[in-house]
């Protein structure tokens, strides 16, 4: 019996049910004046996007969500549908974004929800389109364009445009958005490799634009190109590490 027991304690422990006596404090104080020095790197006219995924970097998503809004963020970005439910049911109401791809049985989260899905595939944005329209609401939808992360997003510049001009034609889907992500803005041997994708990025957005297409946002700087690159700050940079002091 002590035997199981023990093997039941230490189950348990391993599960999470004993809290290690750790605190962590926040200073909302601090996360705003992170935020205003990013803001001051920005022209006027380009919004912030809050990056809060994993529990806000493990800061506590609602919290910070909210301060960093008060603070100037215009989107919020997040890496599940589900947080963005969290933010939505905590009293949340501005755009939200979420950076991944999301599955079949997600979708739903997405329309009923109001989020802003990252899309890459047509066959994904036609079932959102379907499913969407047997509700009757519009989703908003920002294009990822794999530049040179080699993560998810789309590749080739023609099925790029192929993919935005079906977008277009769609009754409930709104193409608001194109972005990318840089592999390696803060790392000190870059080699130019974030100009590079700079490069790629700019390529697509040239030919998506001579097809009459016009997304309203186009984002690509995170945190280390907001300082590094200002050229890919474009109308919307997305802050997460250096939100946090990083």
């Amino acid at each position: 019996m002590a035997l199981e027991k023990w093997l039941a304690d230490r189950y348990n422990c391993l599960r999470g049910d004993f809290m290690r006596p750790t605190r962590v404090e926040i200073s909302l104080a601090k996360l705003d004046r992170n935020i205003q020095r990013l803001k001051s790197l920005l022209n006027p006219s380009t919004a912030l996007m809050a990056i809060v995924k994993a529990n806000a970097y493990g800061h506590g998503i609602v919290e910070i969500a909210k301060q960093a809004l008060k603070s100037g963020a215009r989107f919020l970005g997040v890496a599940v549908p589900e947080e963005g439910v969290q933010l939505r049911e905590a009293g949340v109401n501005c755009d939200i974004l979420v950076l991944s791809g999301i599955d079949v049985d997600q979708i739903d989260l997405v329309i009923d929800y109001n989020l802003s899905v990252c899309l890459f595939t047509i066959e994904m944005a036609r079932l959102i389109n379907q499913k969407a329209g047997n509700k009757q609401s519009k989703v908003k939808a920002h294009v990822k364009i794999d530049s040179g992360m080699g993560r998810i997003g789309v590749r080739d510049i023609d099925e790029a445009t192929s993919l935005c001009a079906e977008l277009e034609k769609m009754d409930y889907l709104i193409l608001e958005g194109m972005f990318t992500h840089f592999a390696c803005a803060d790392e000190c041997n870059d080699n130019g490799y974030s100009l590079m994708q700079l490069e790629r990025f700019n390529k697509v957005l040239d030919e998506i634009k001579k097809a009459g297409i016009k997304p309203r946002w186009i984002h690509a700087a995170n945190t280390a190109s907001i300082i590094n690159y200002p050229e890919s700050h474009y109308n919307l940079v997305r802050t997460g590490i250096g939100m946090y002091g990083y």
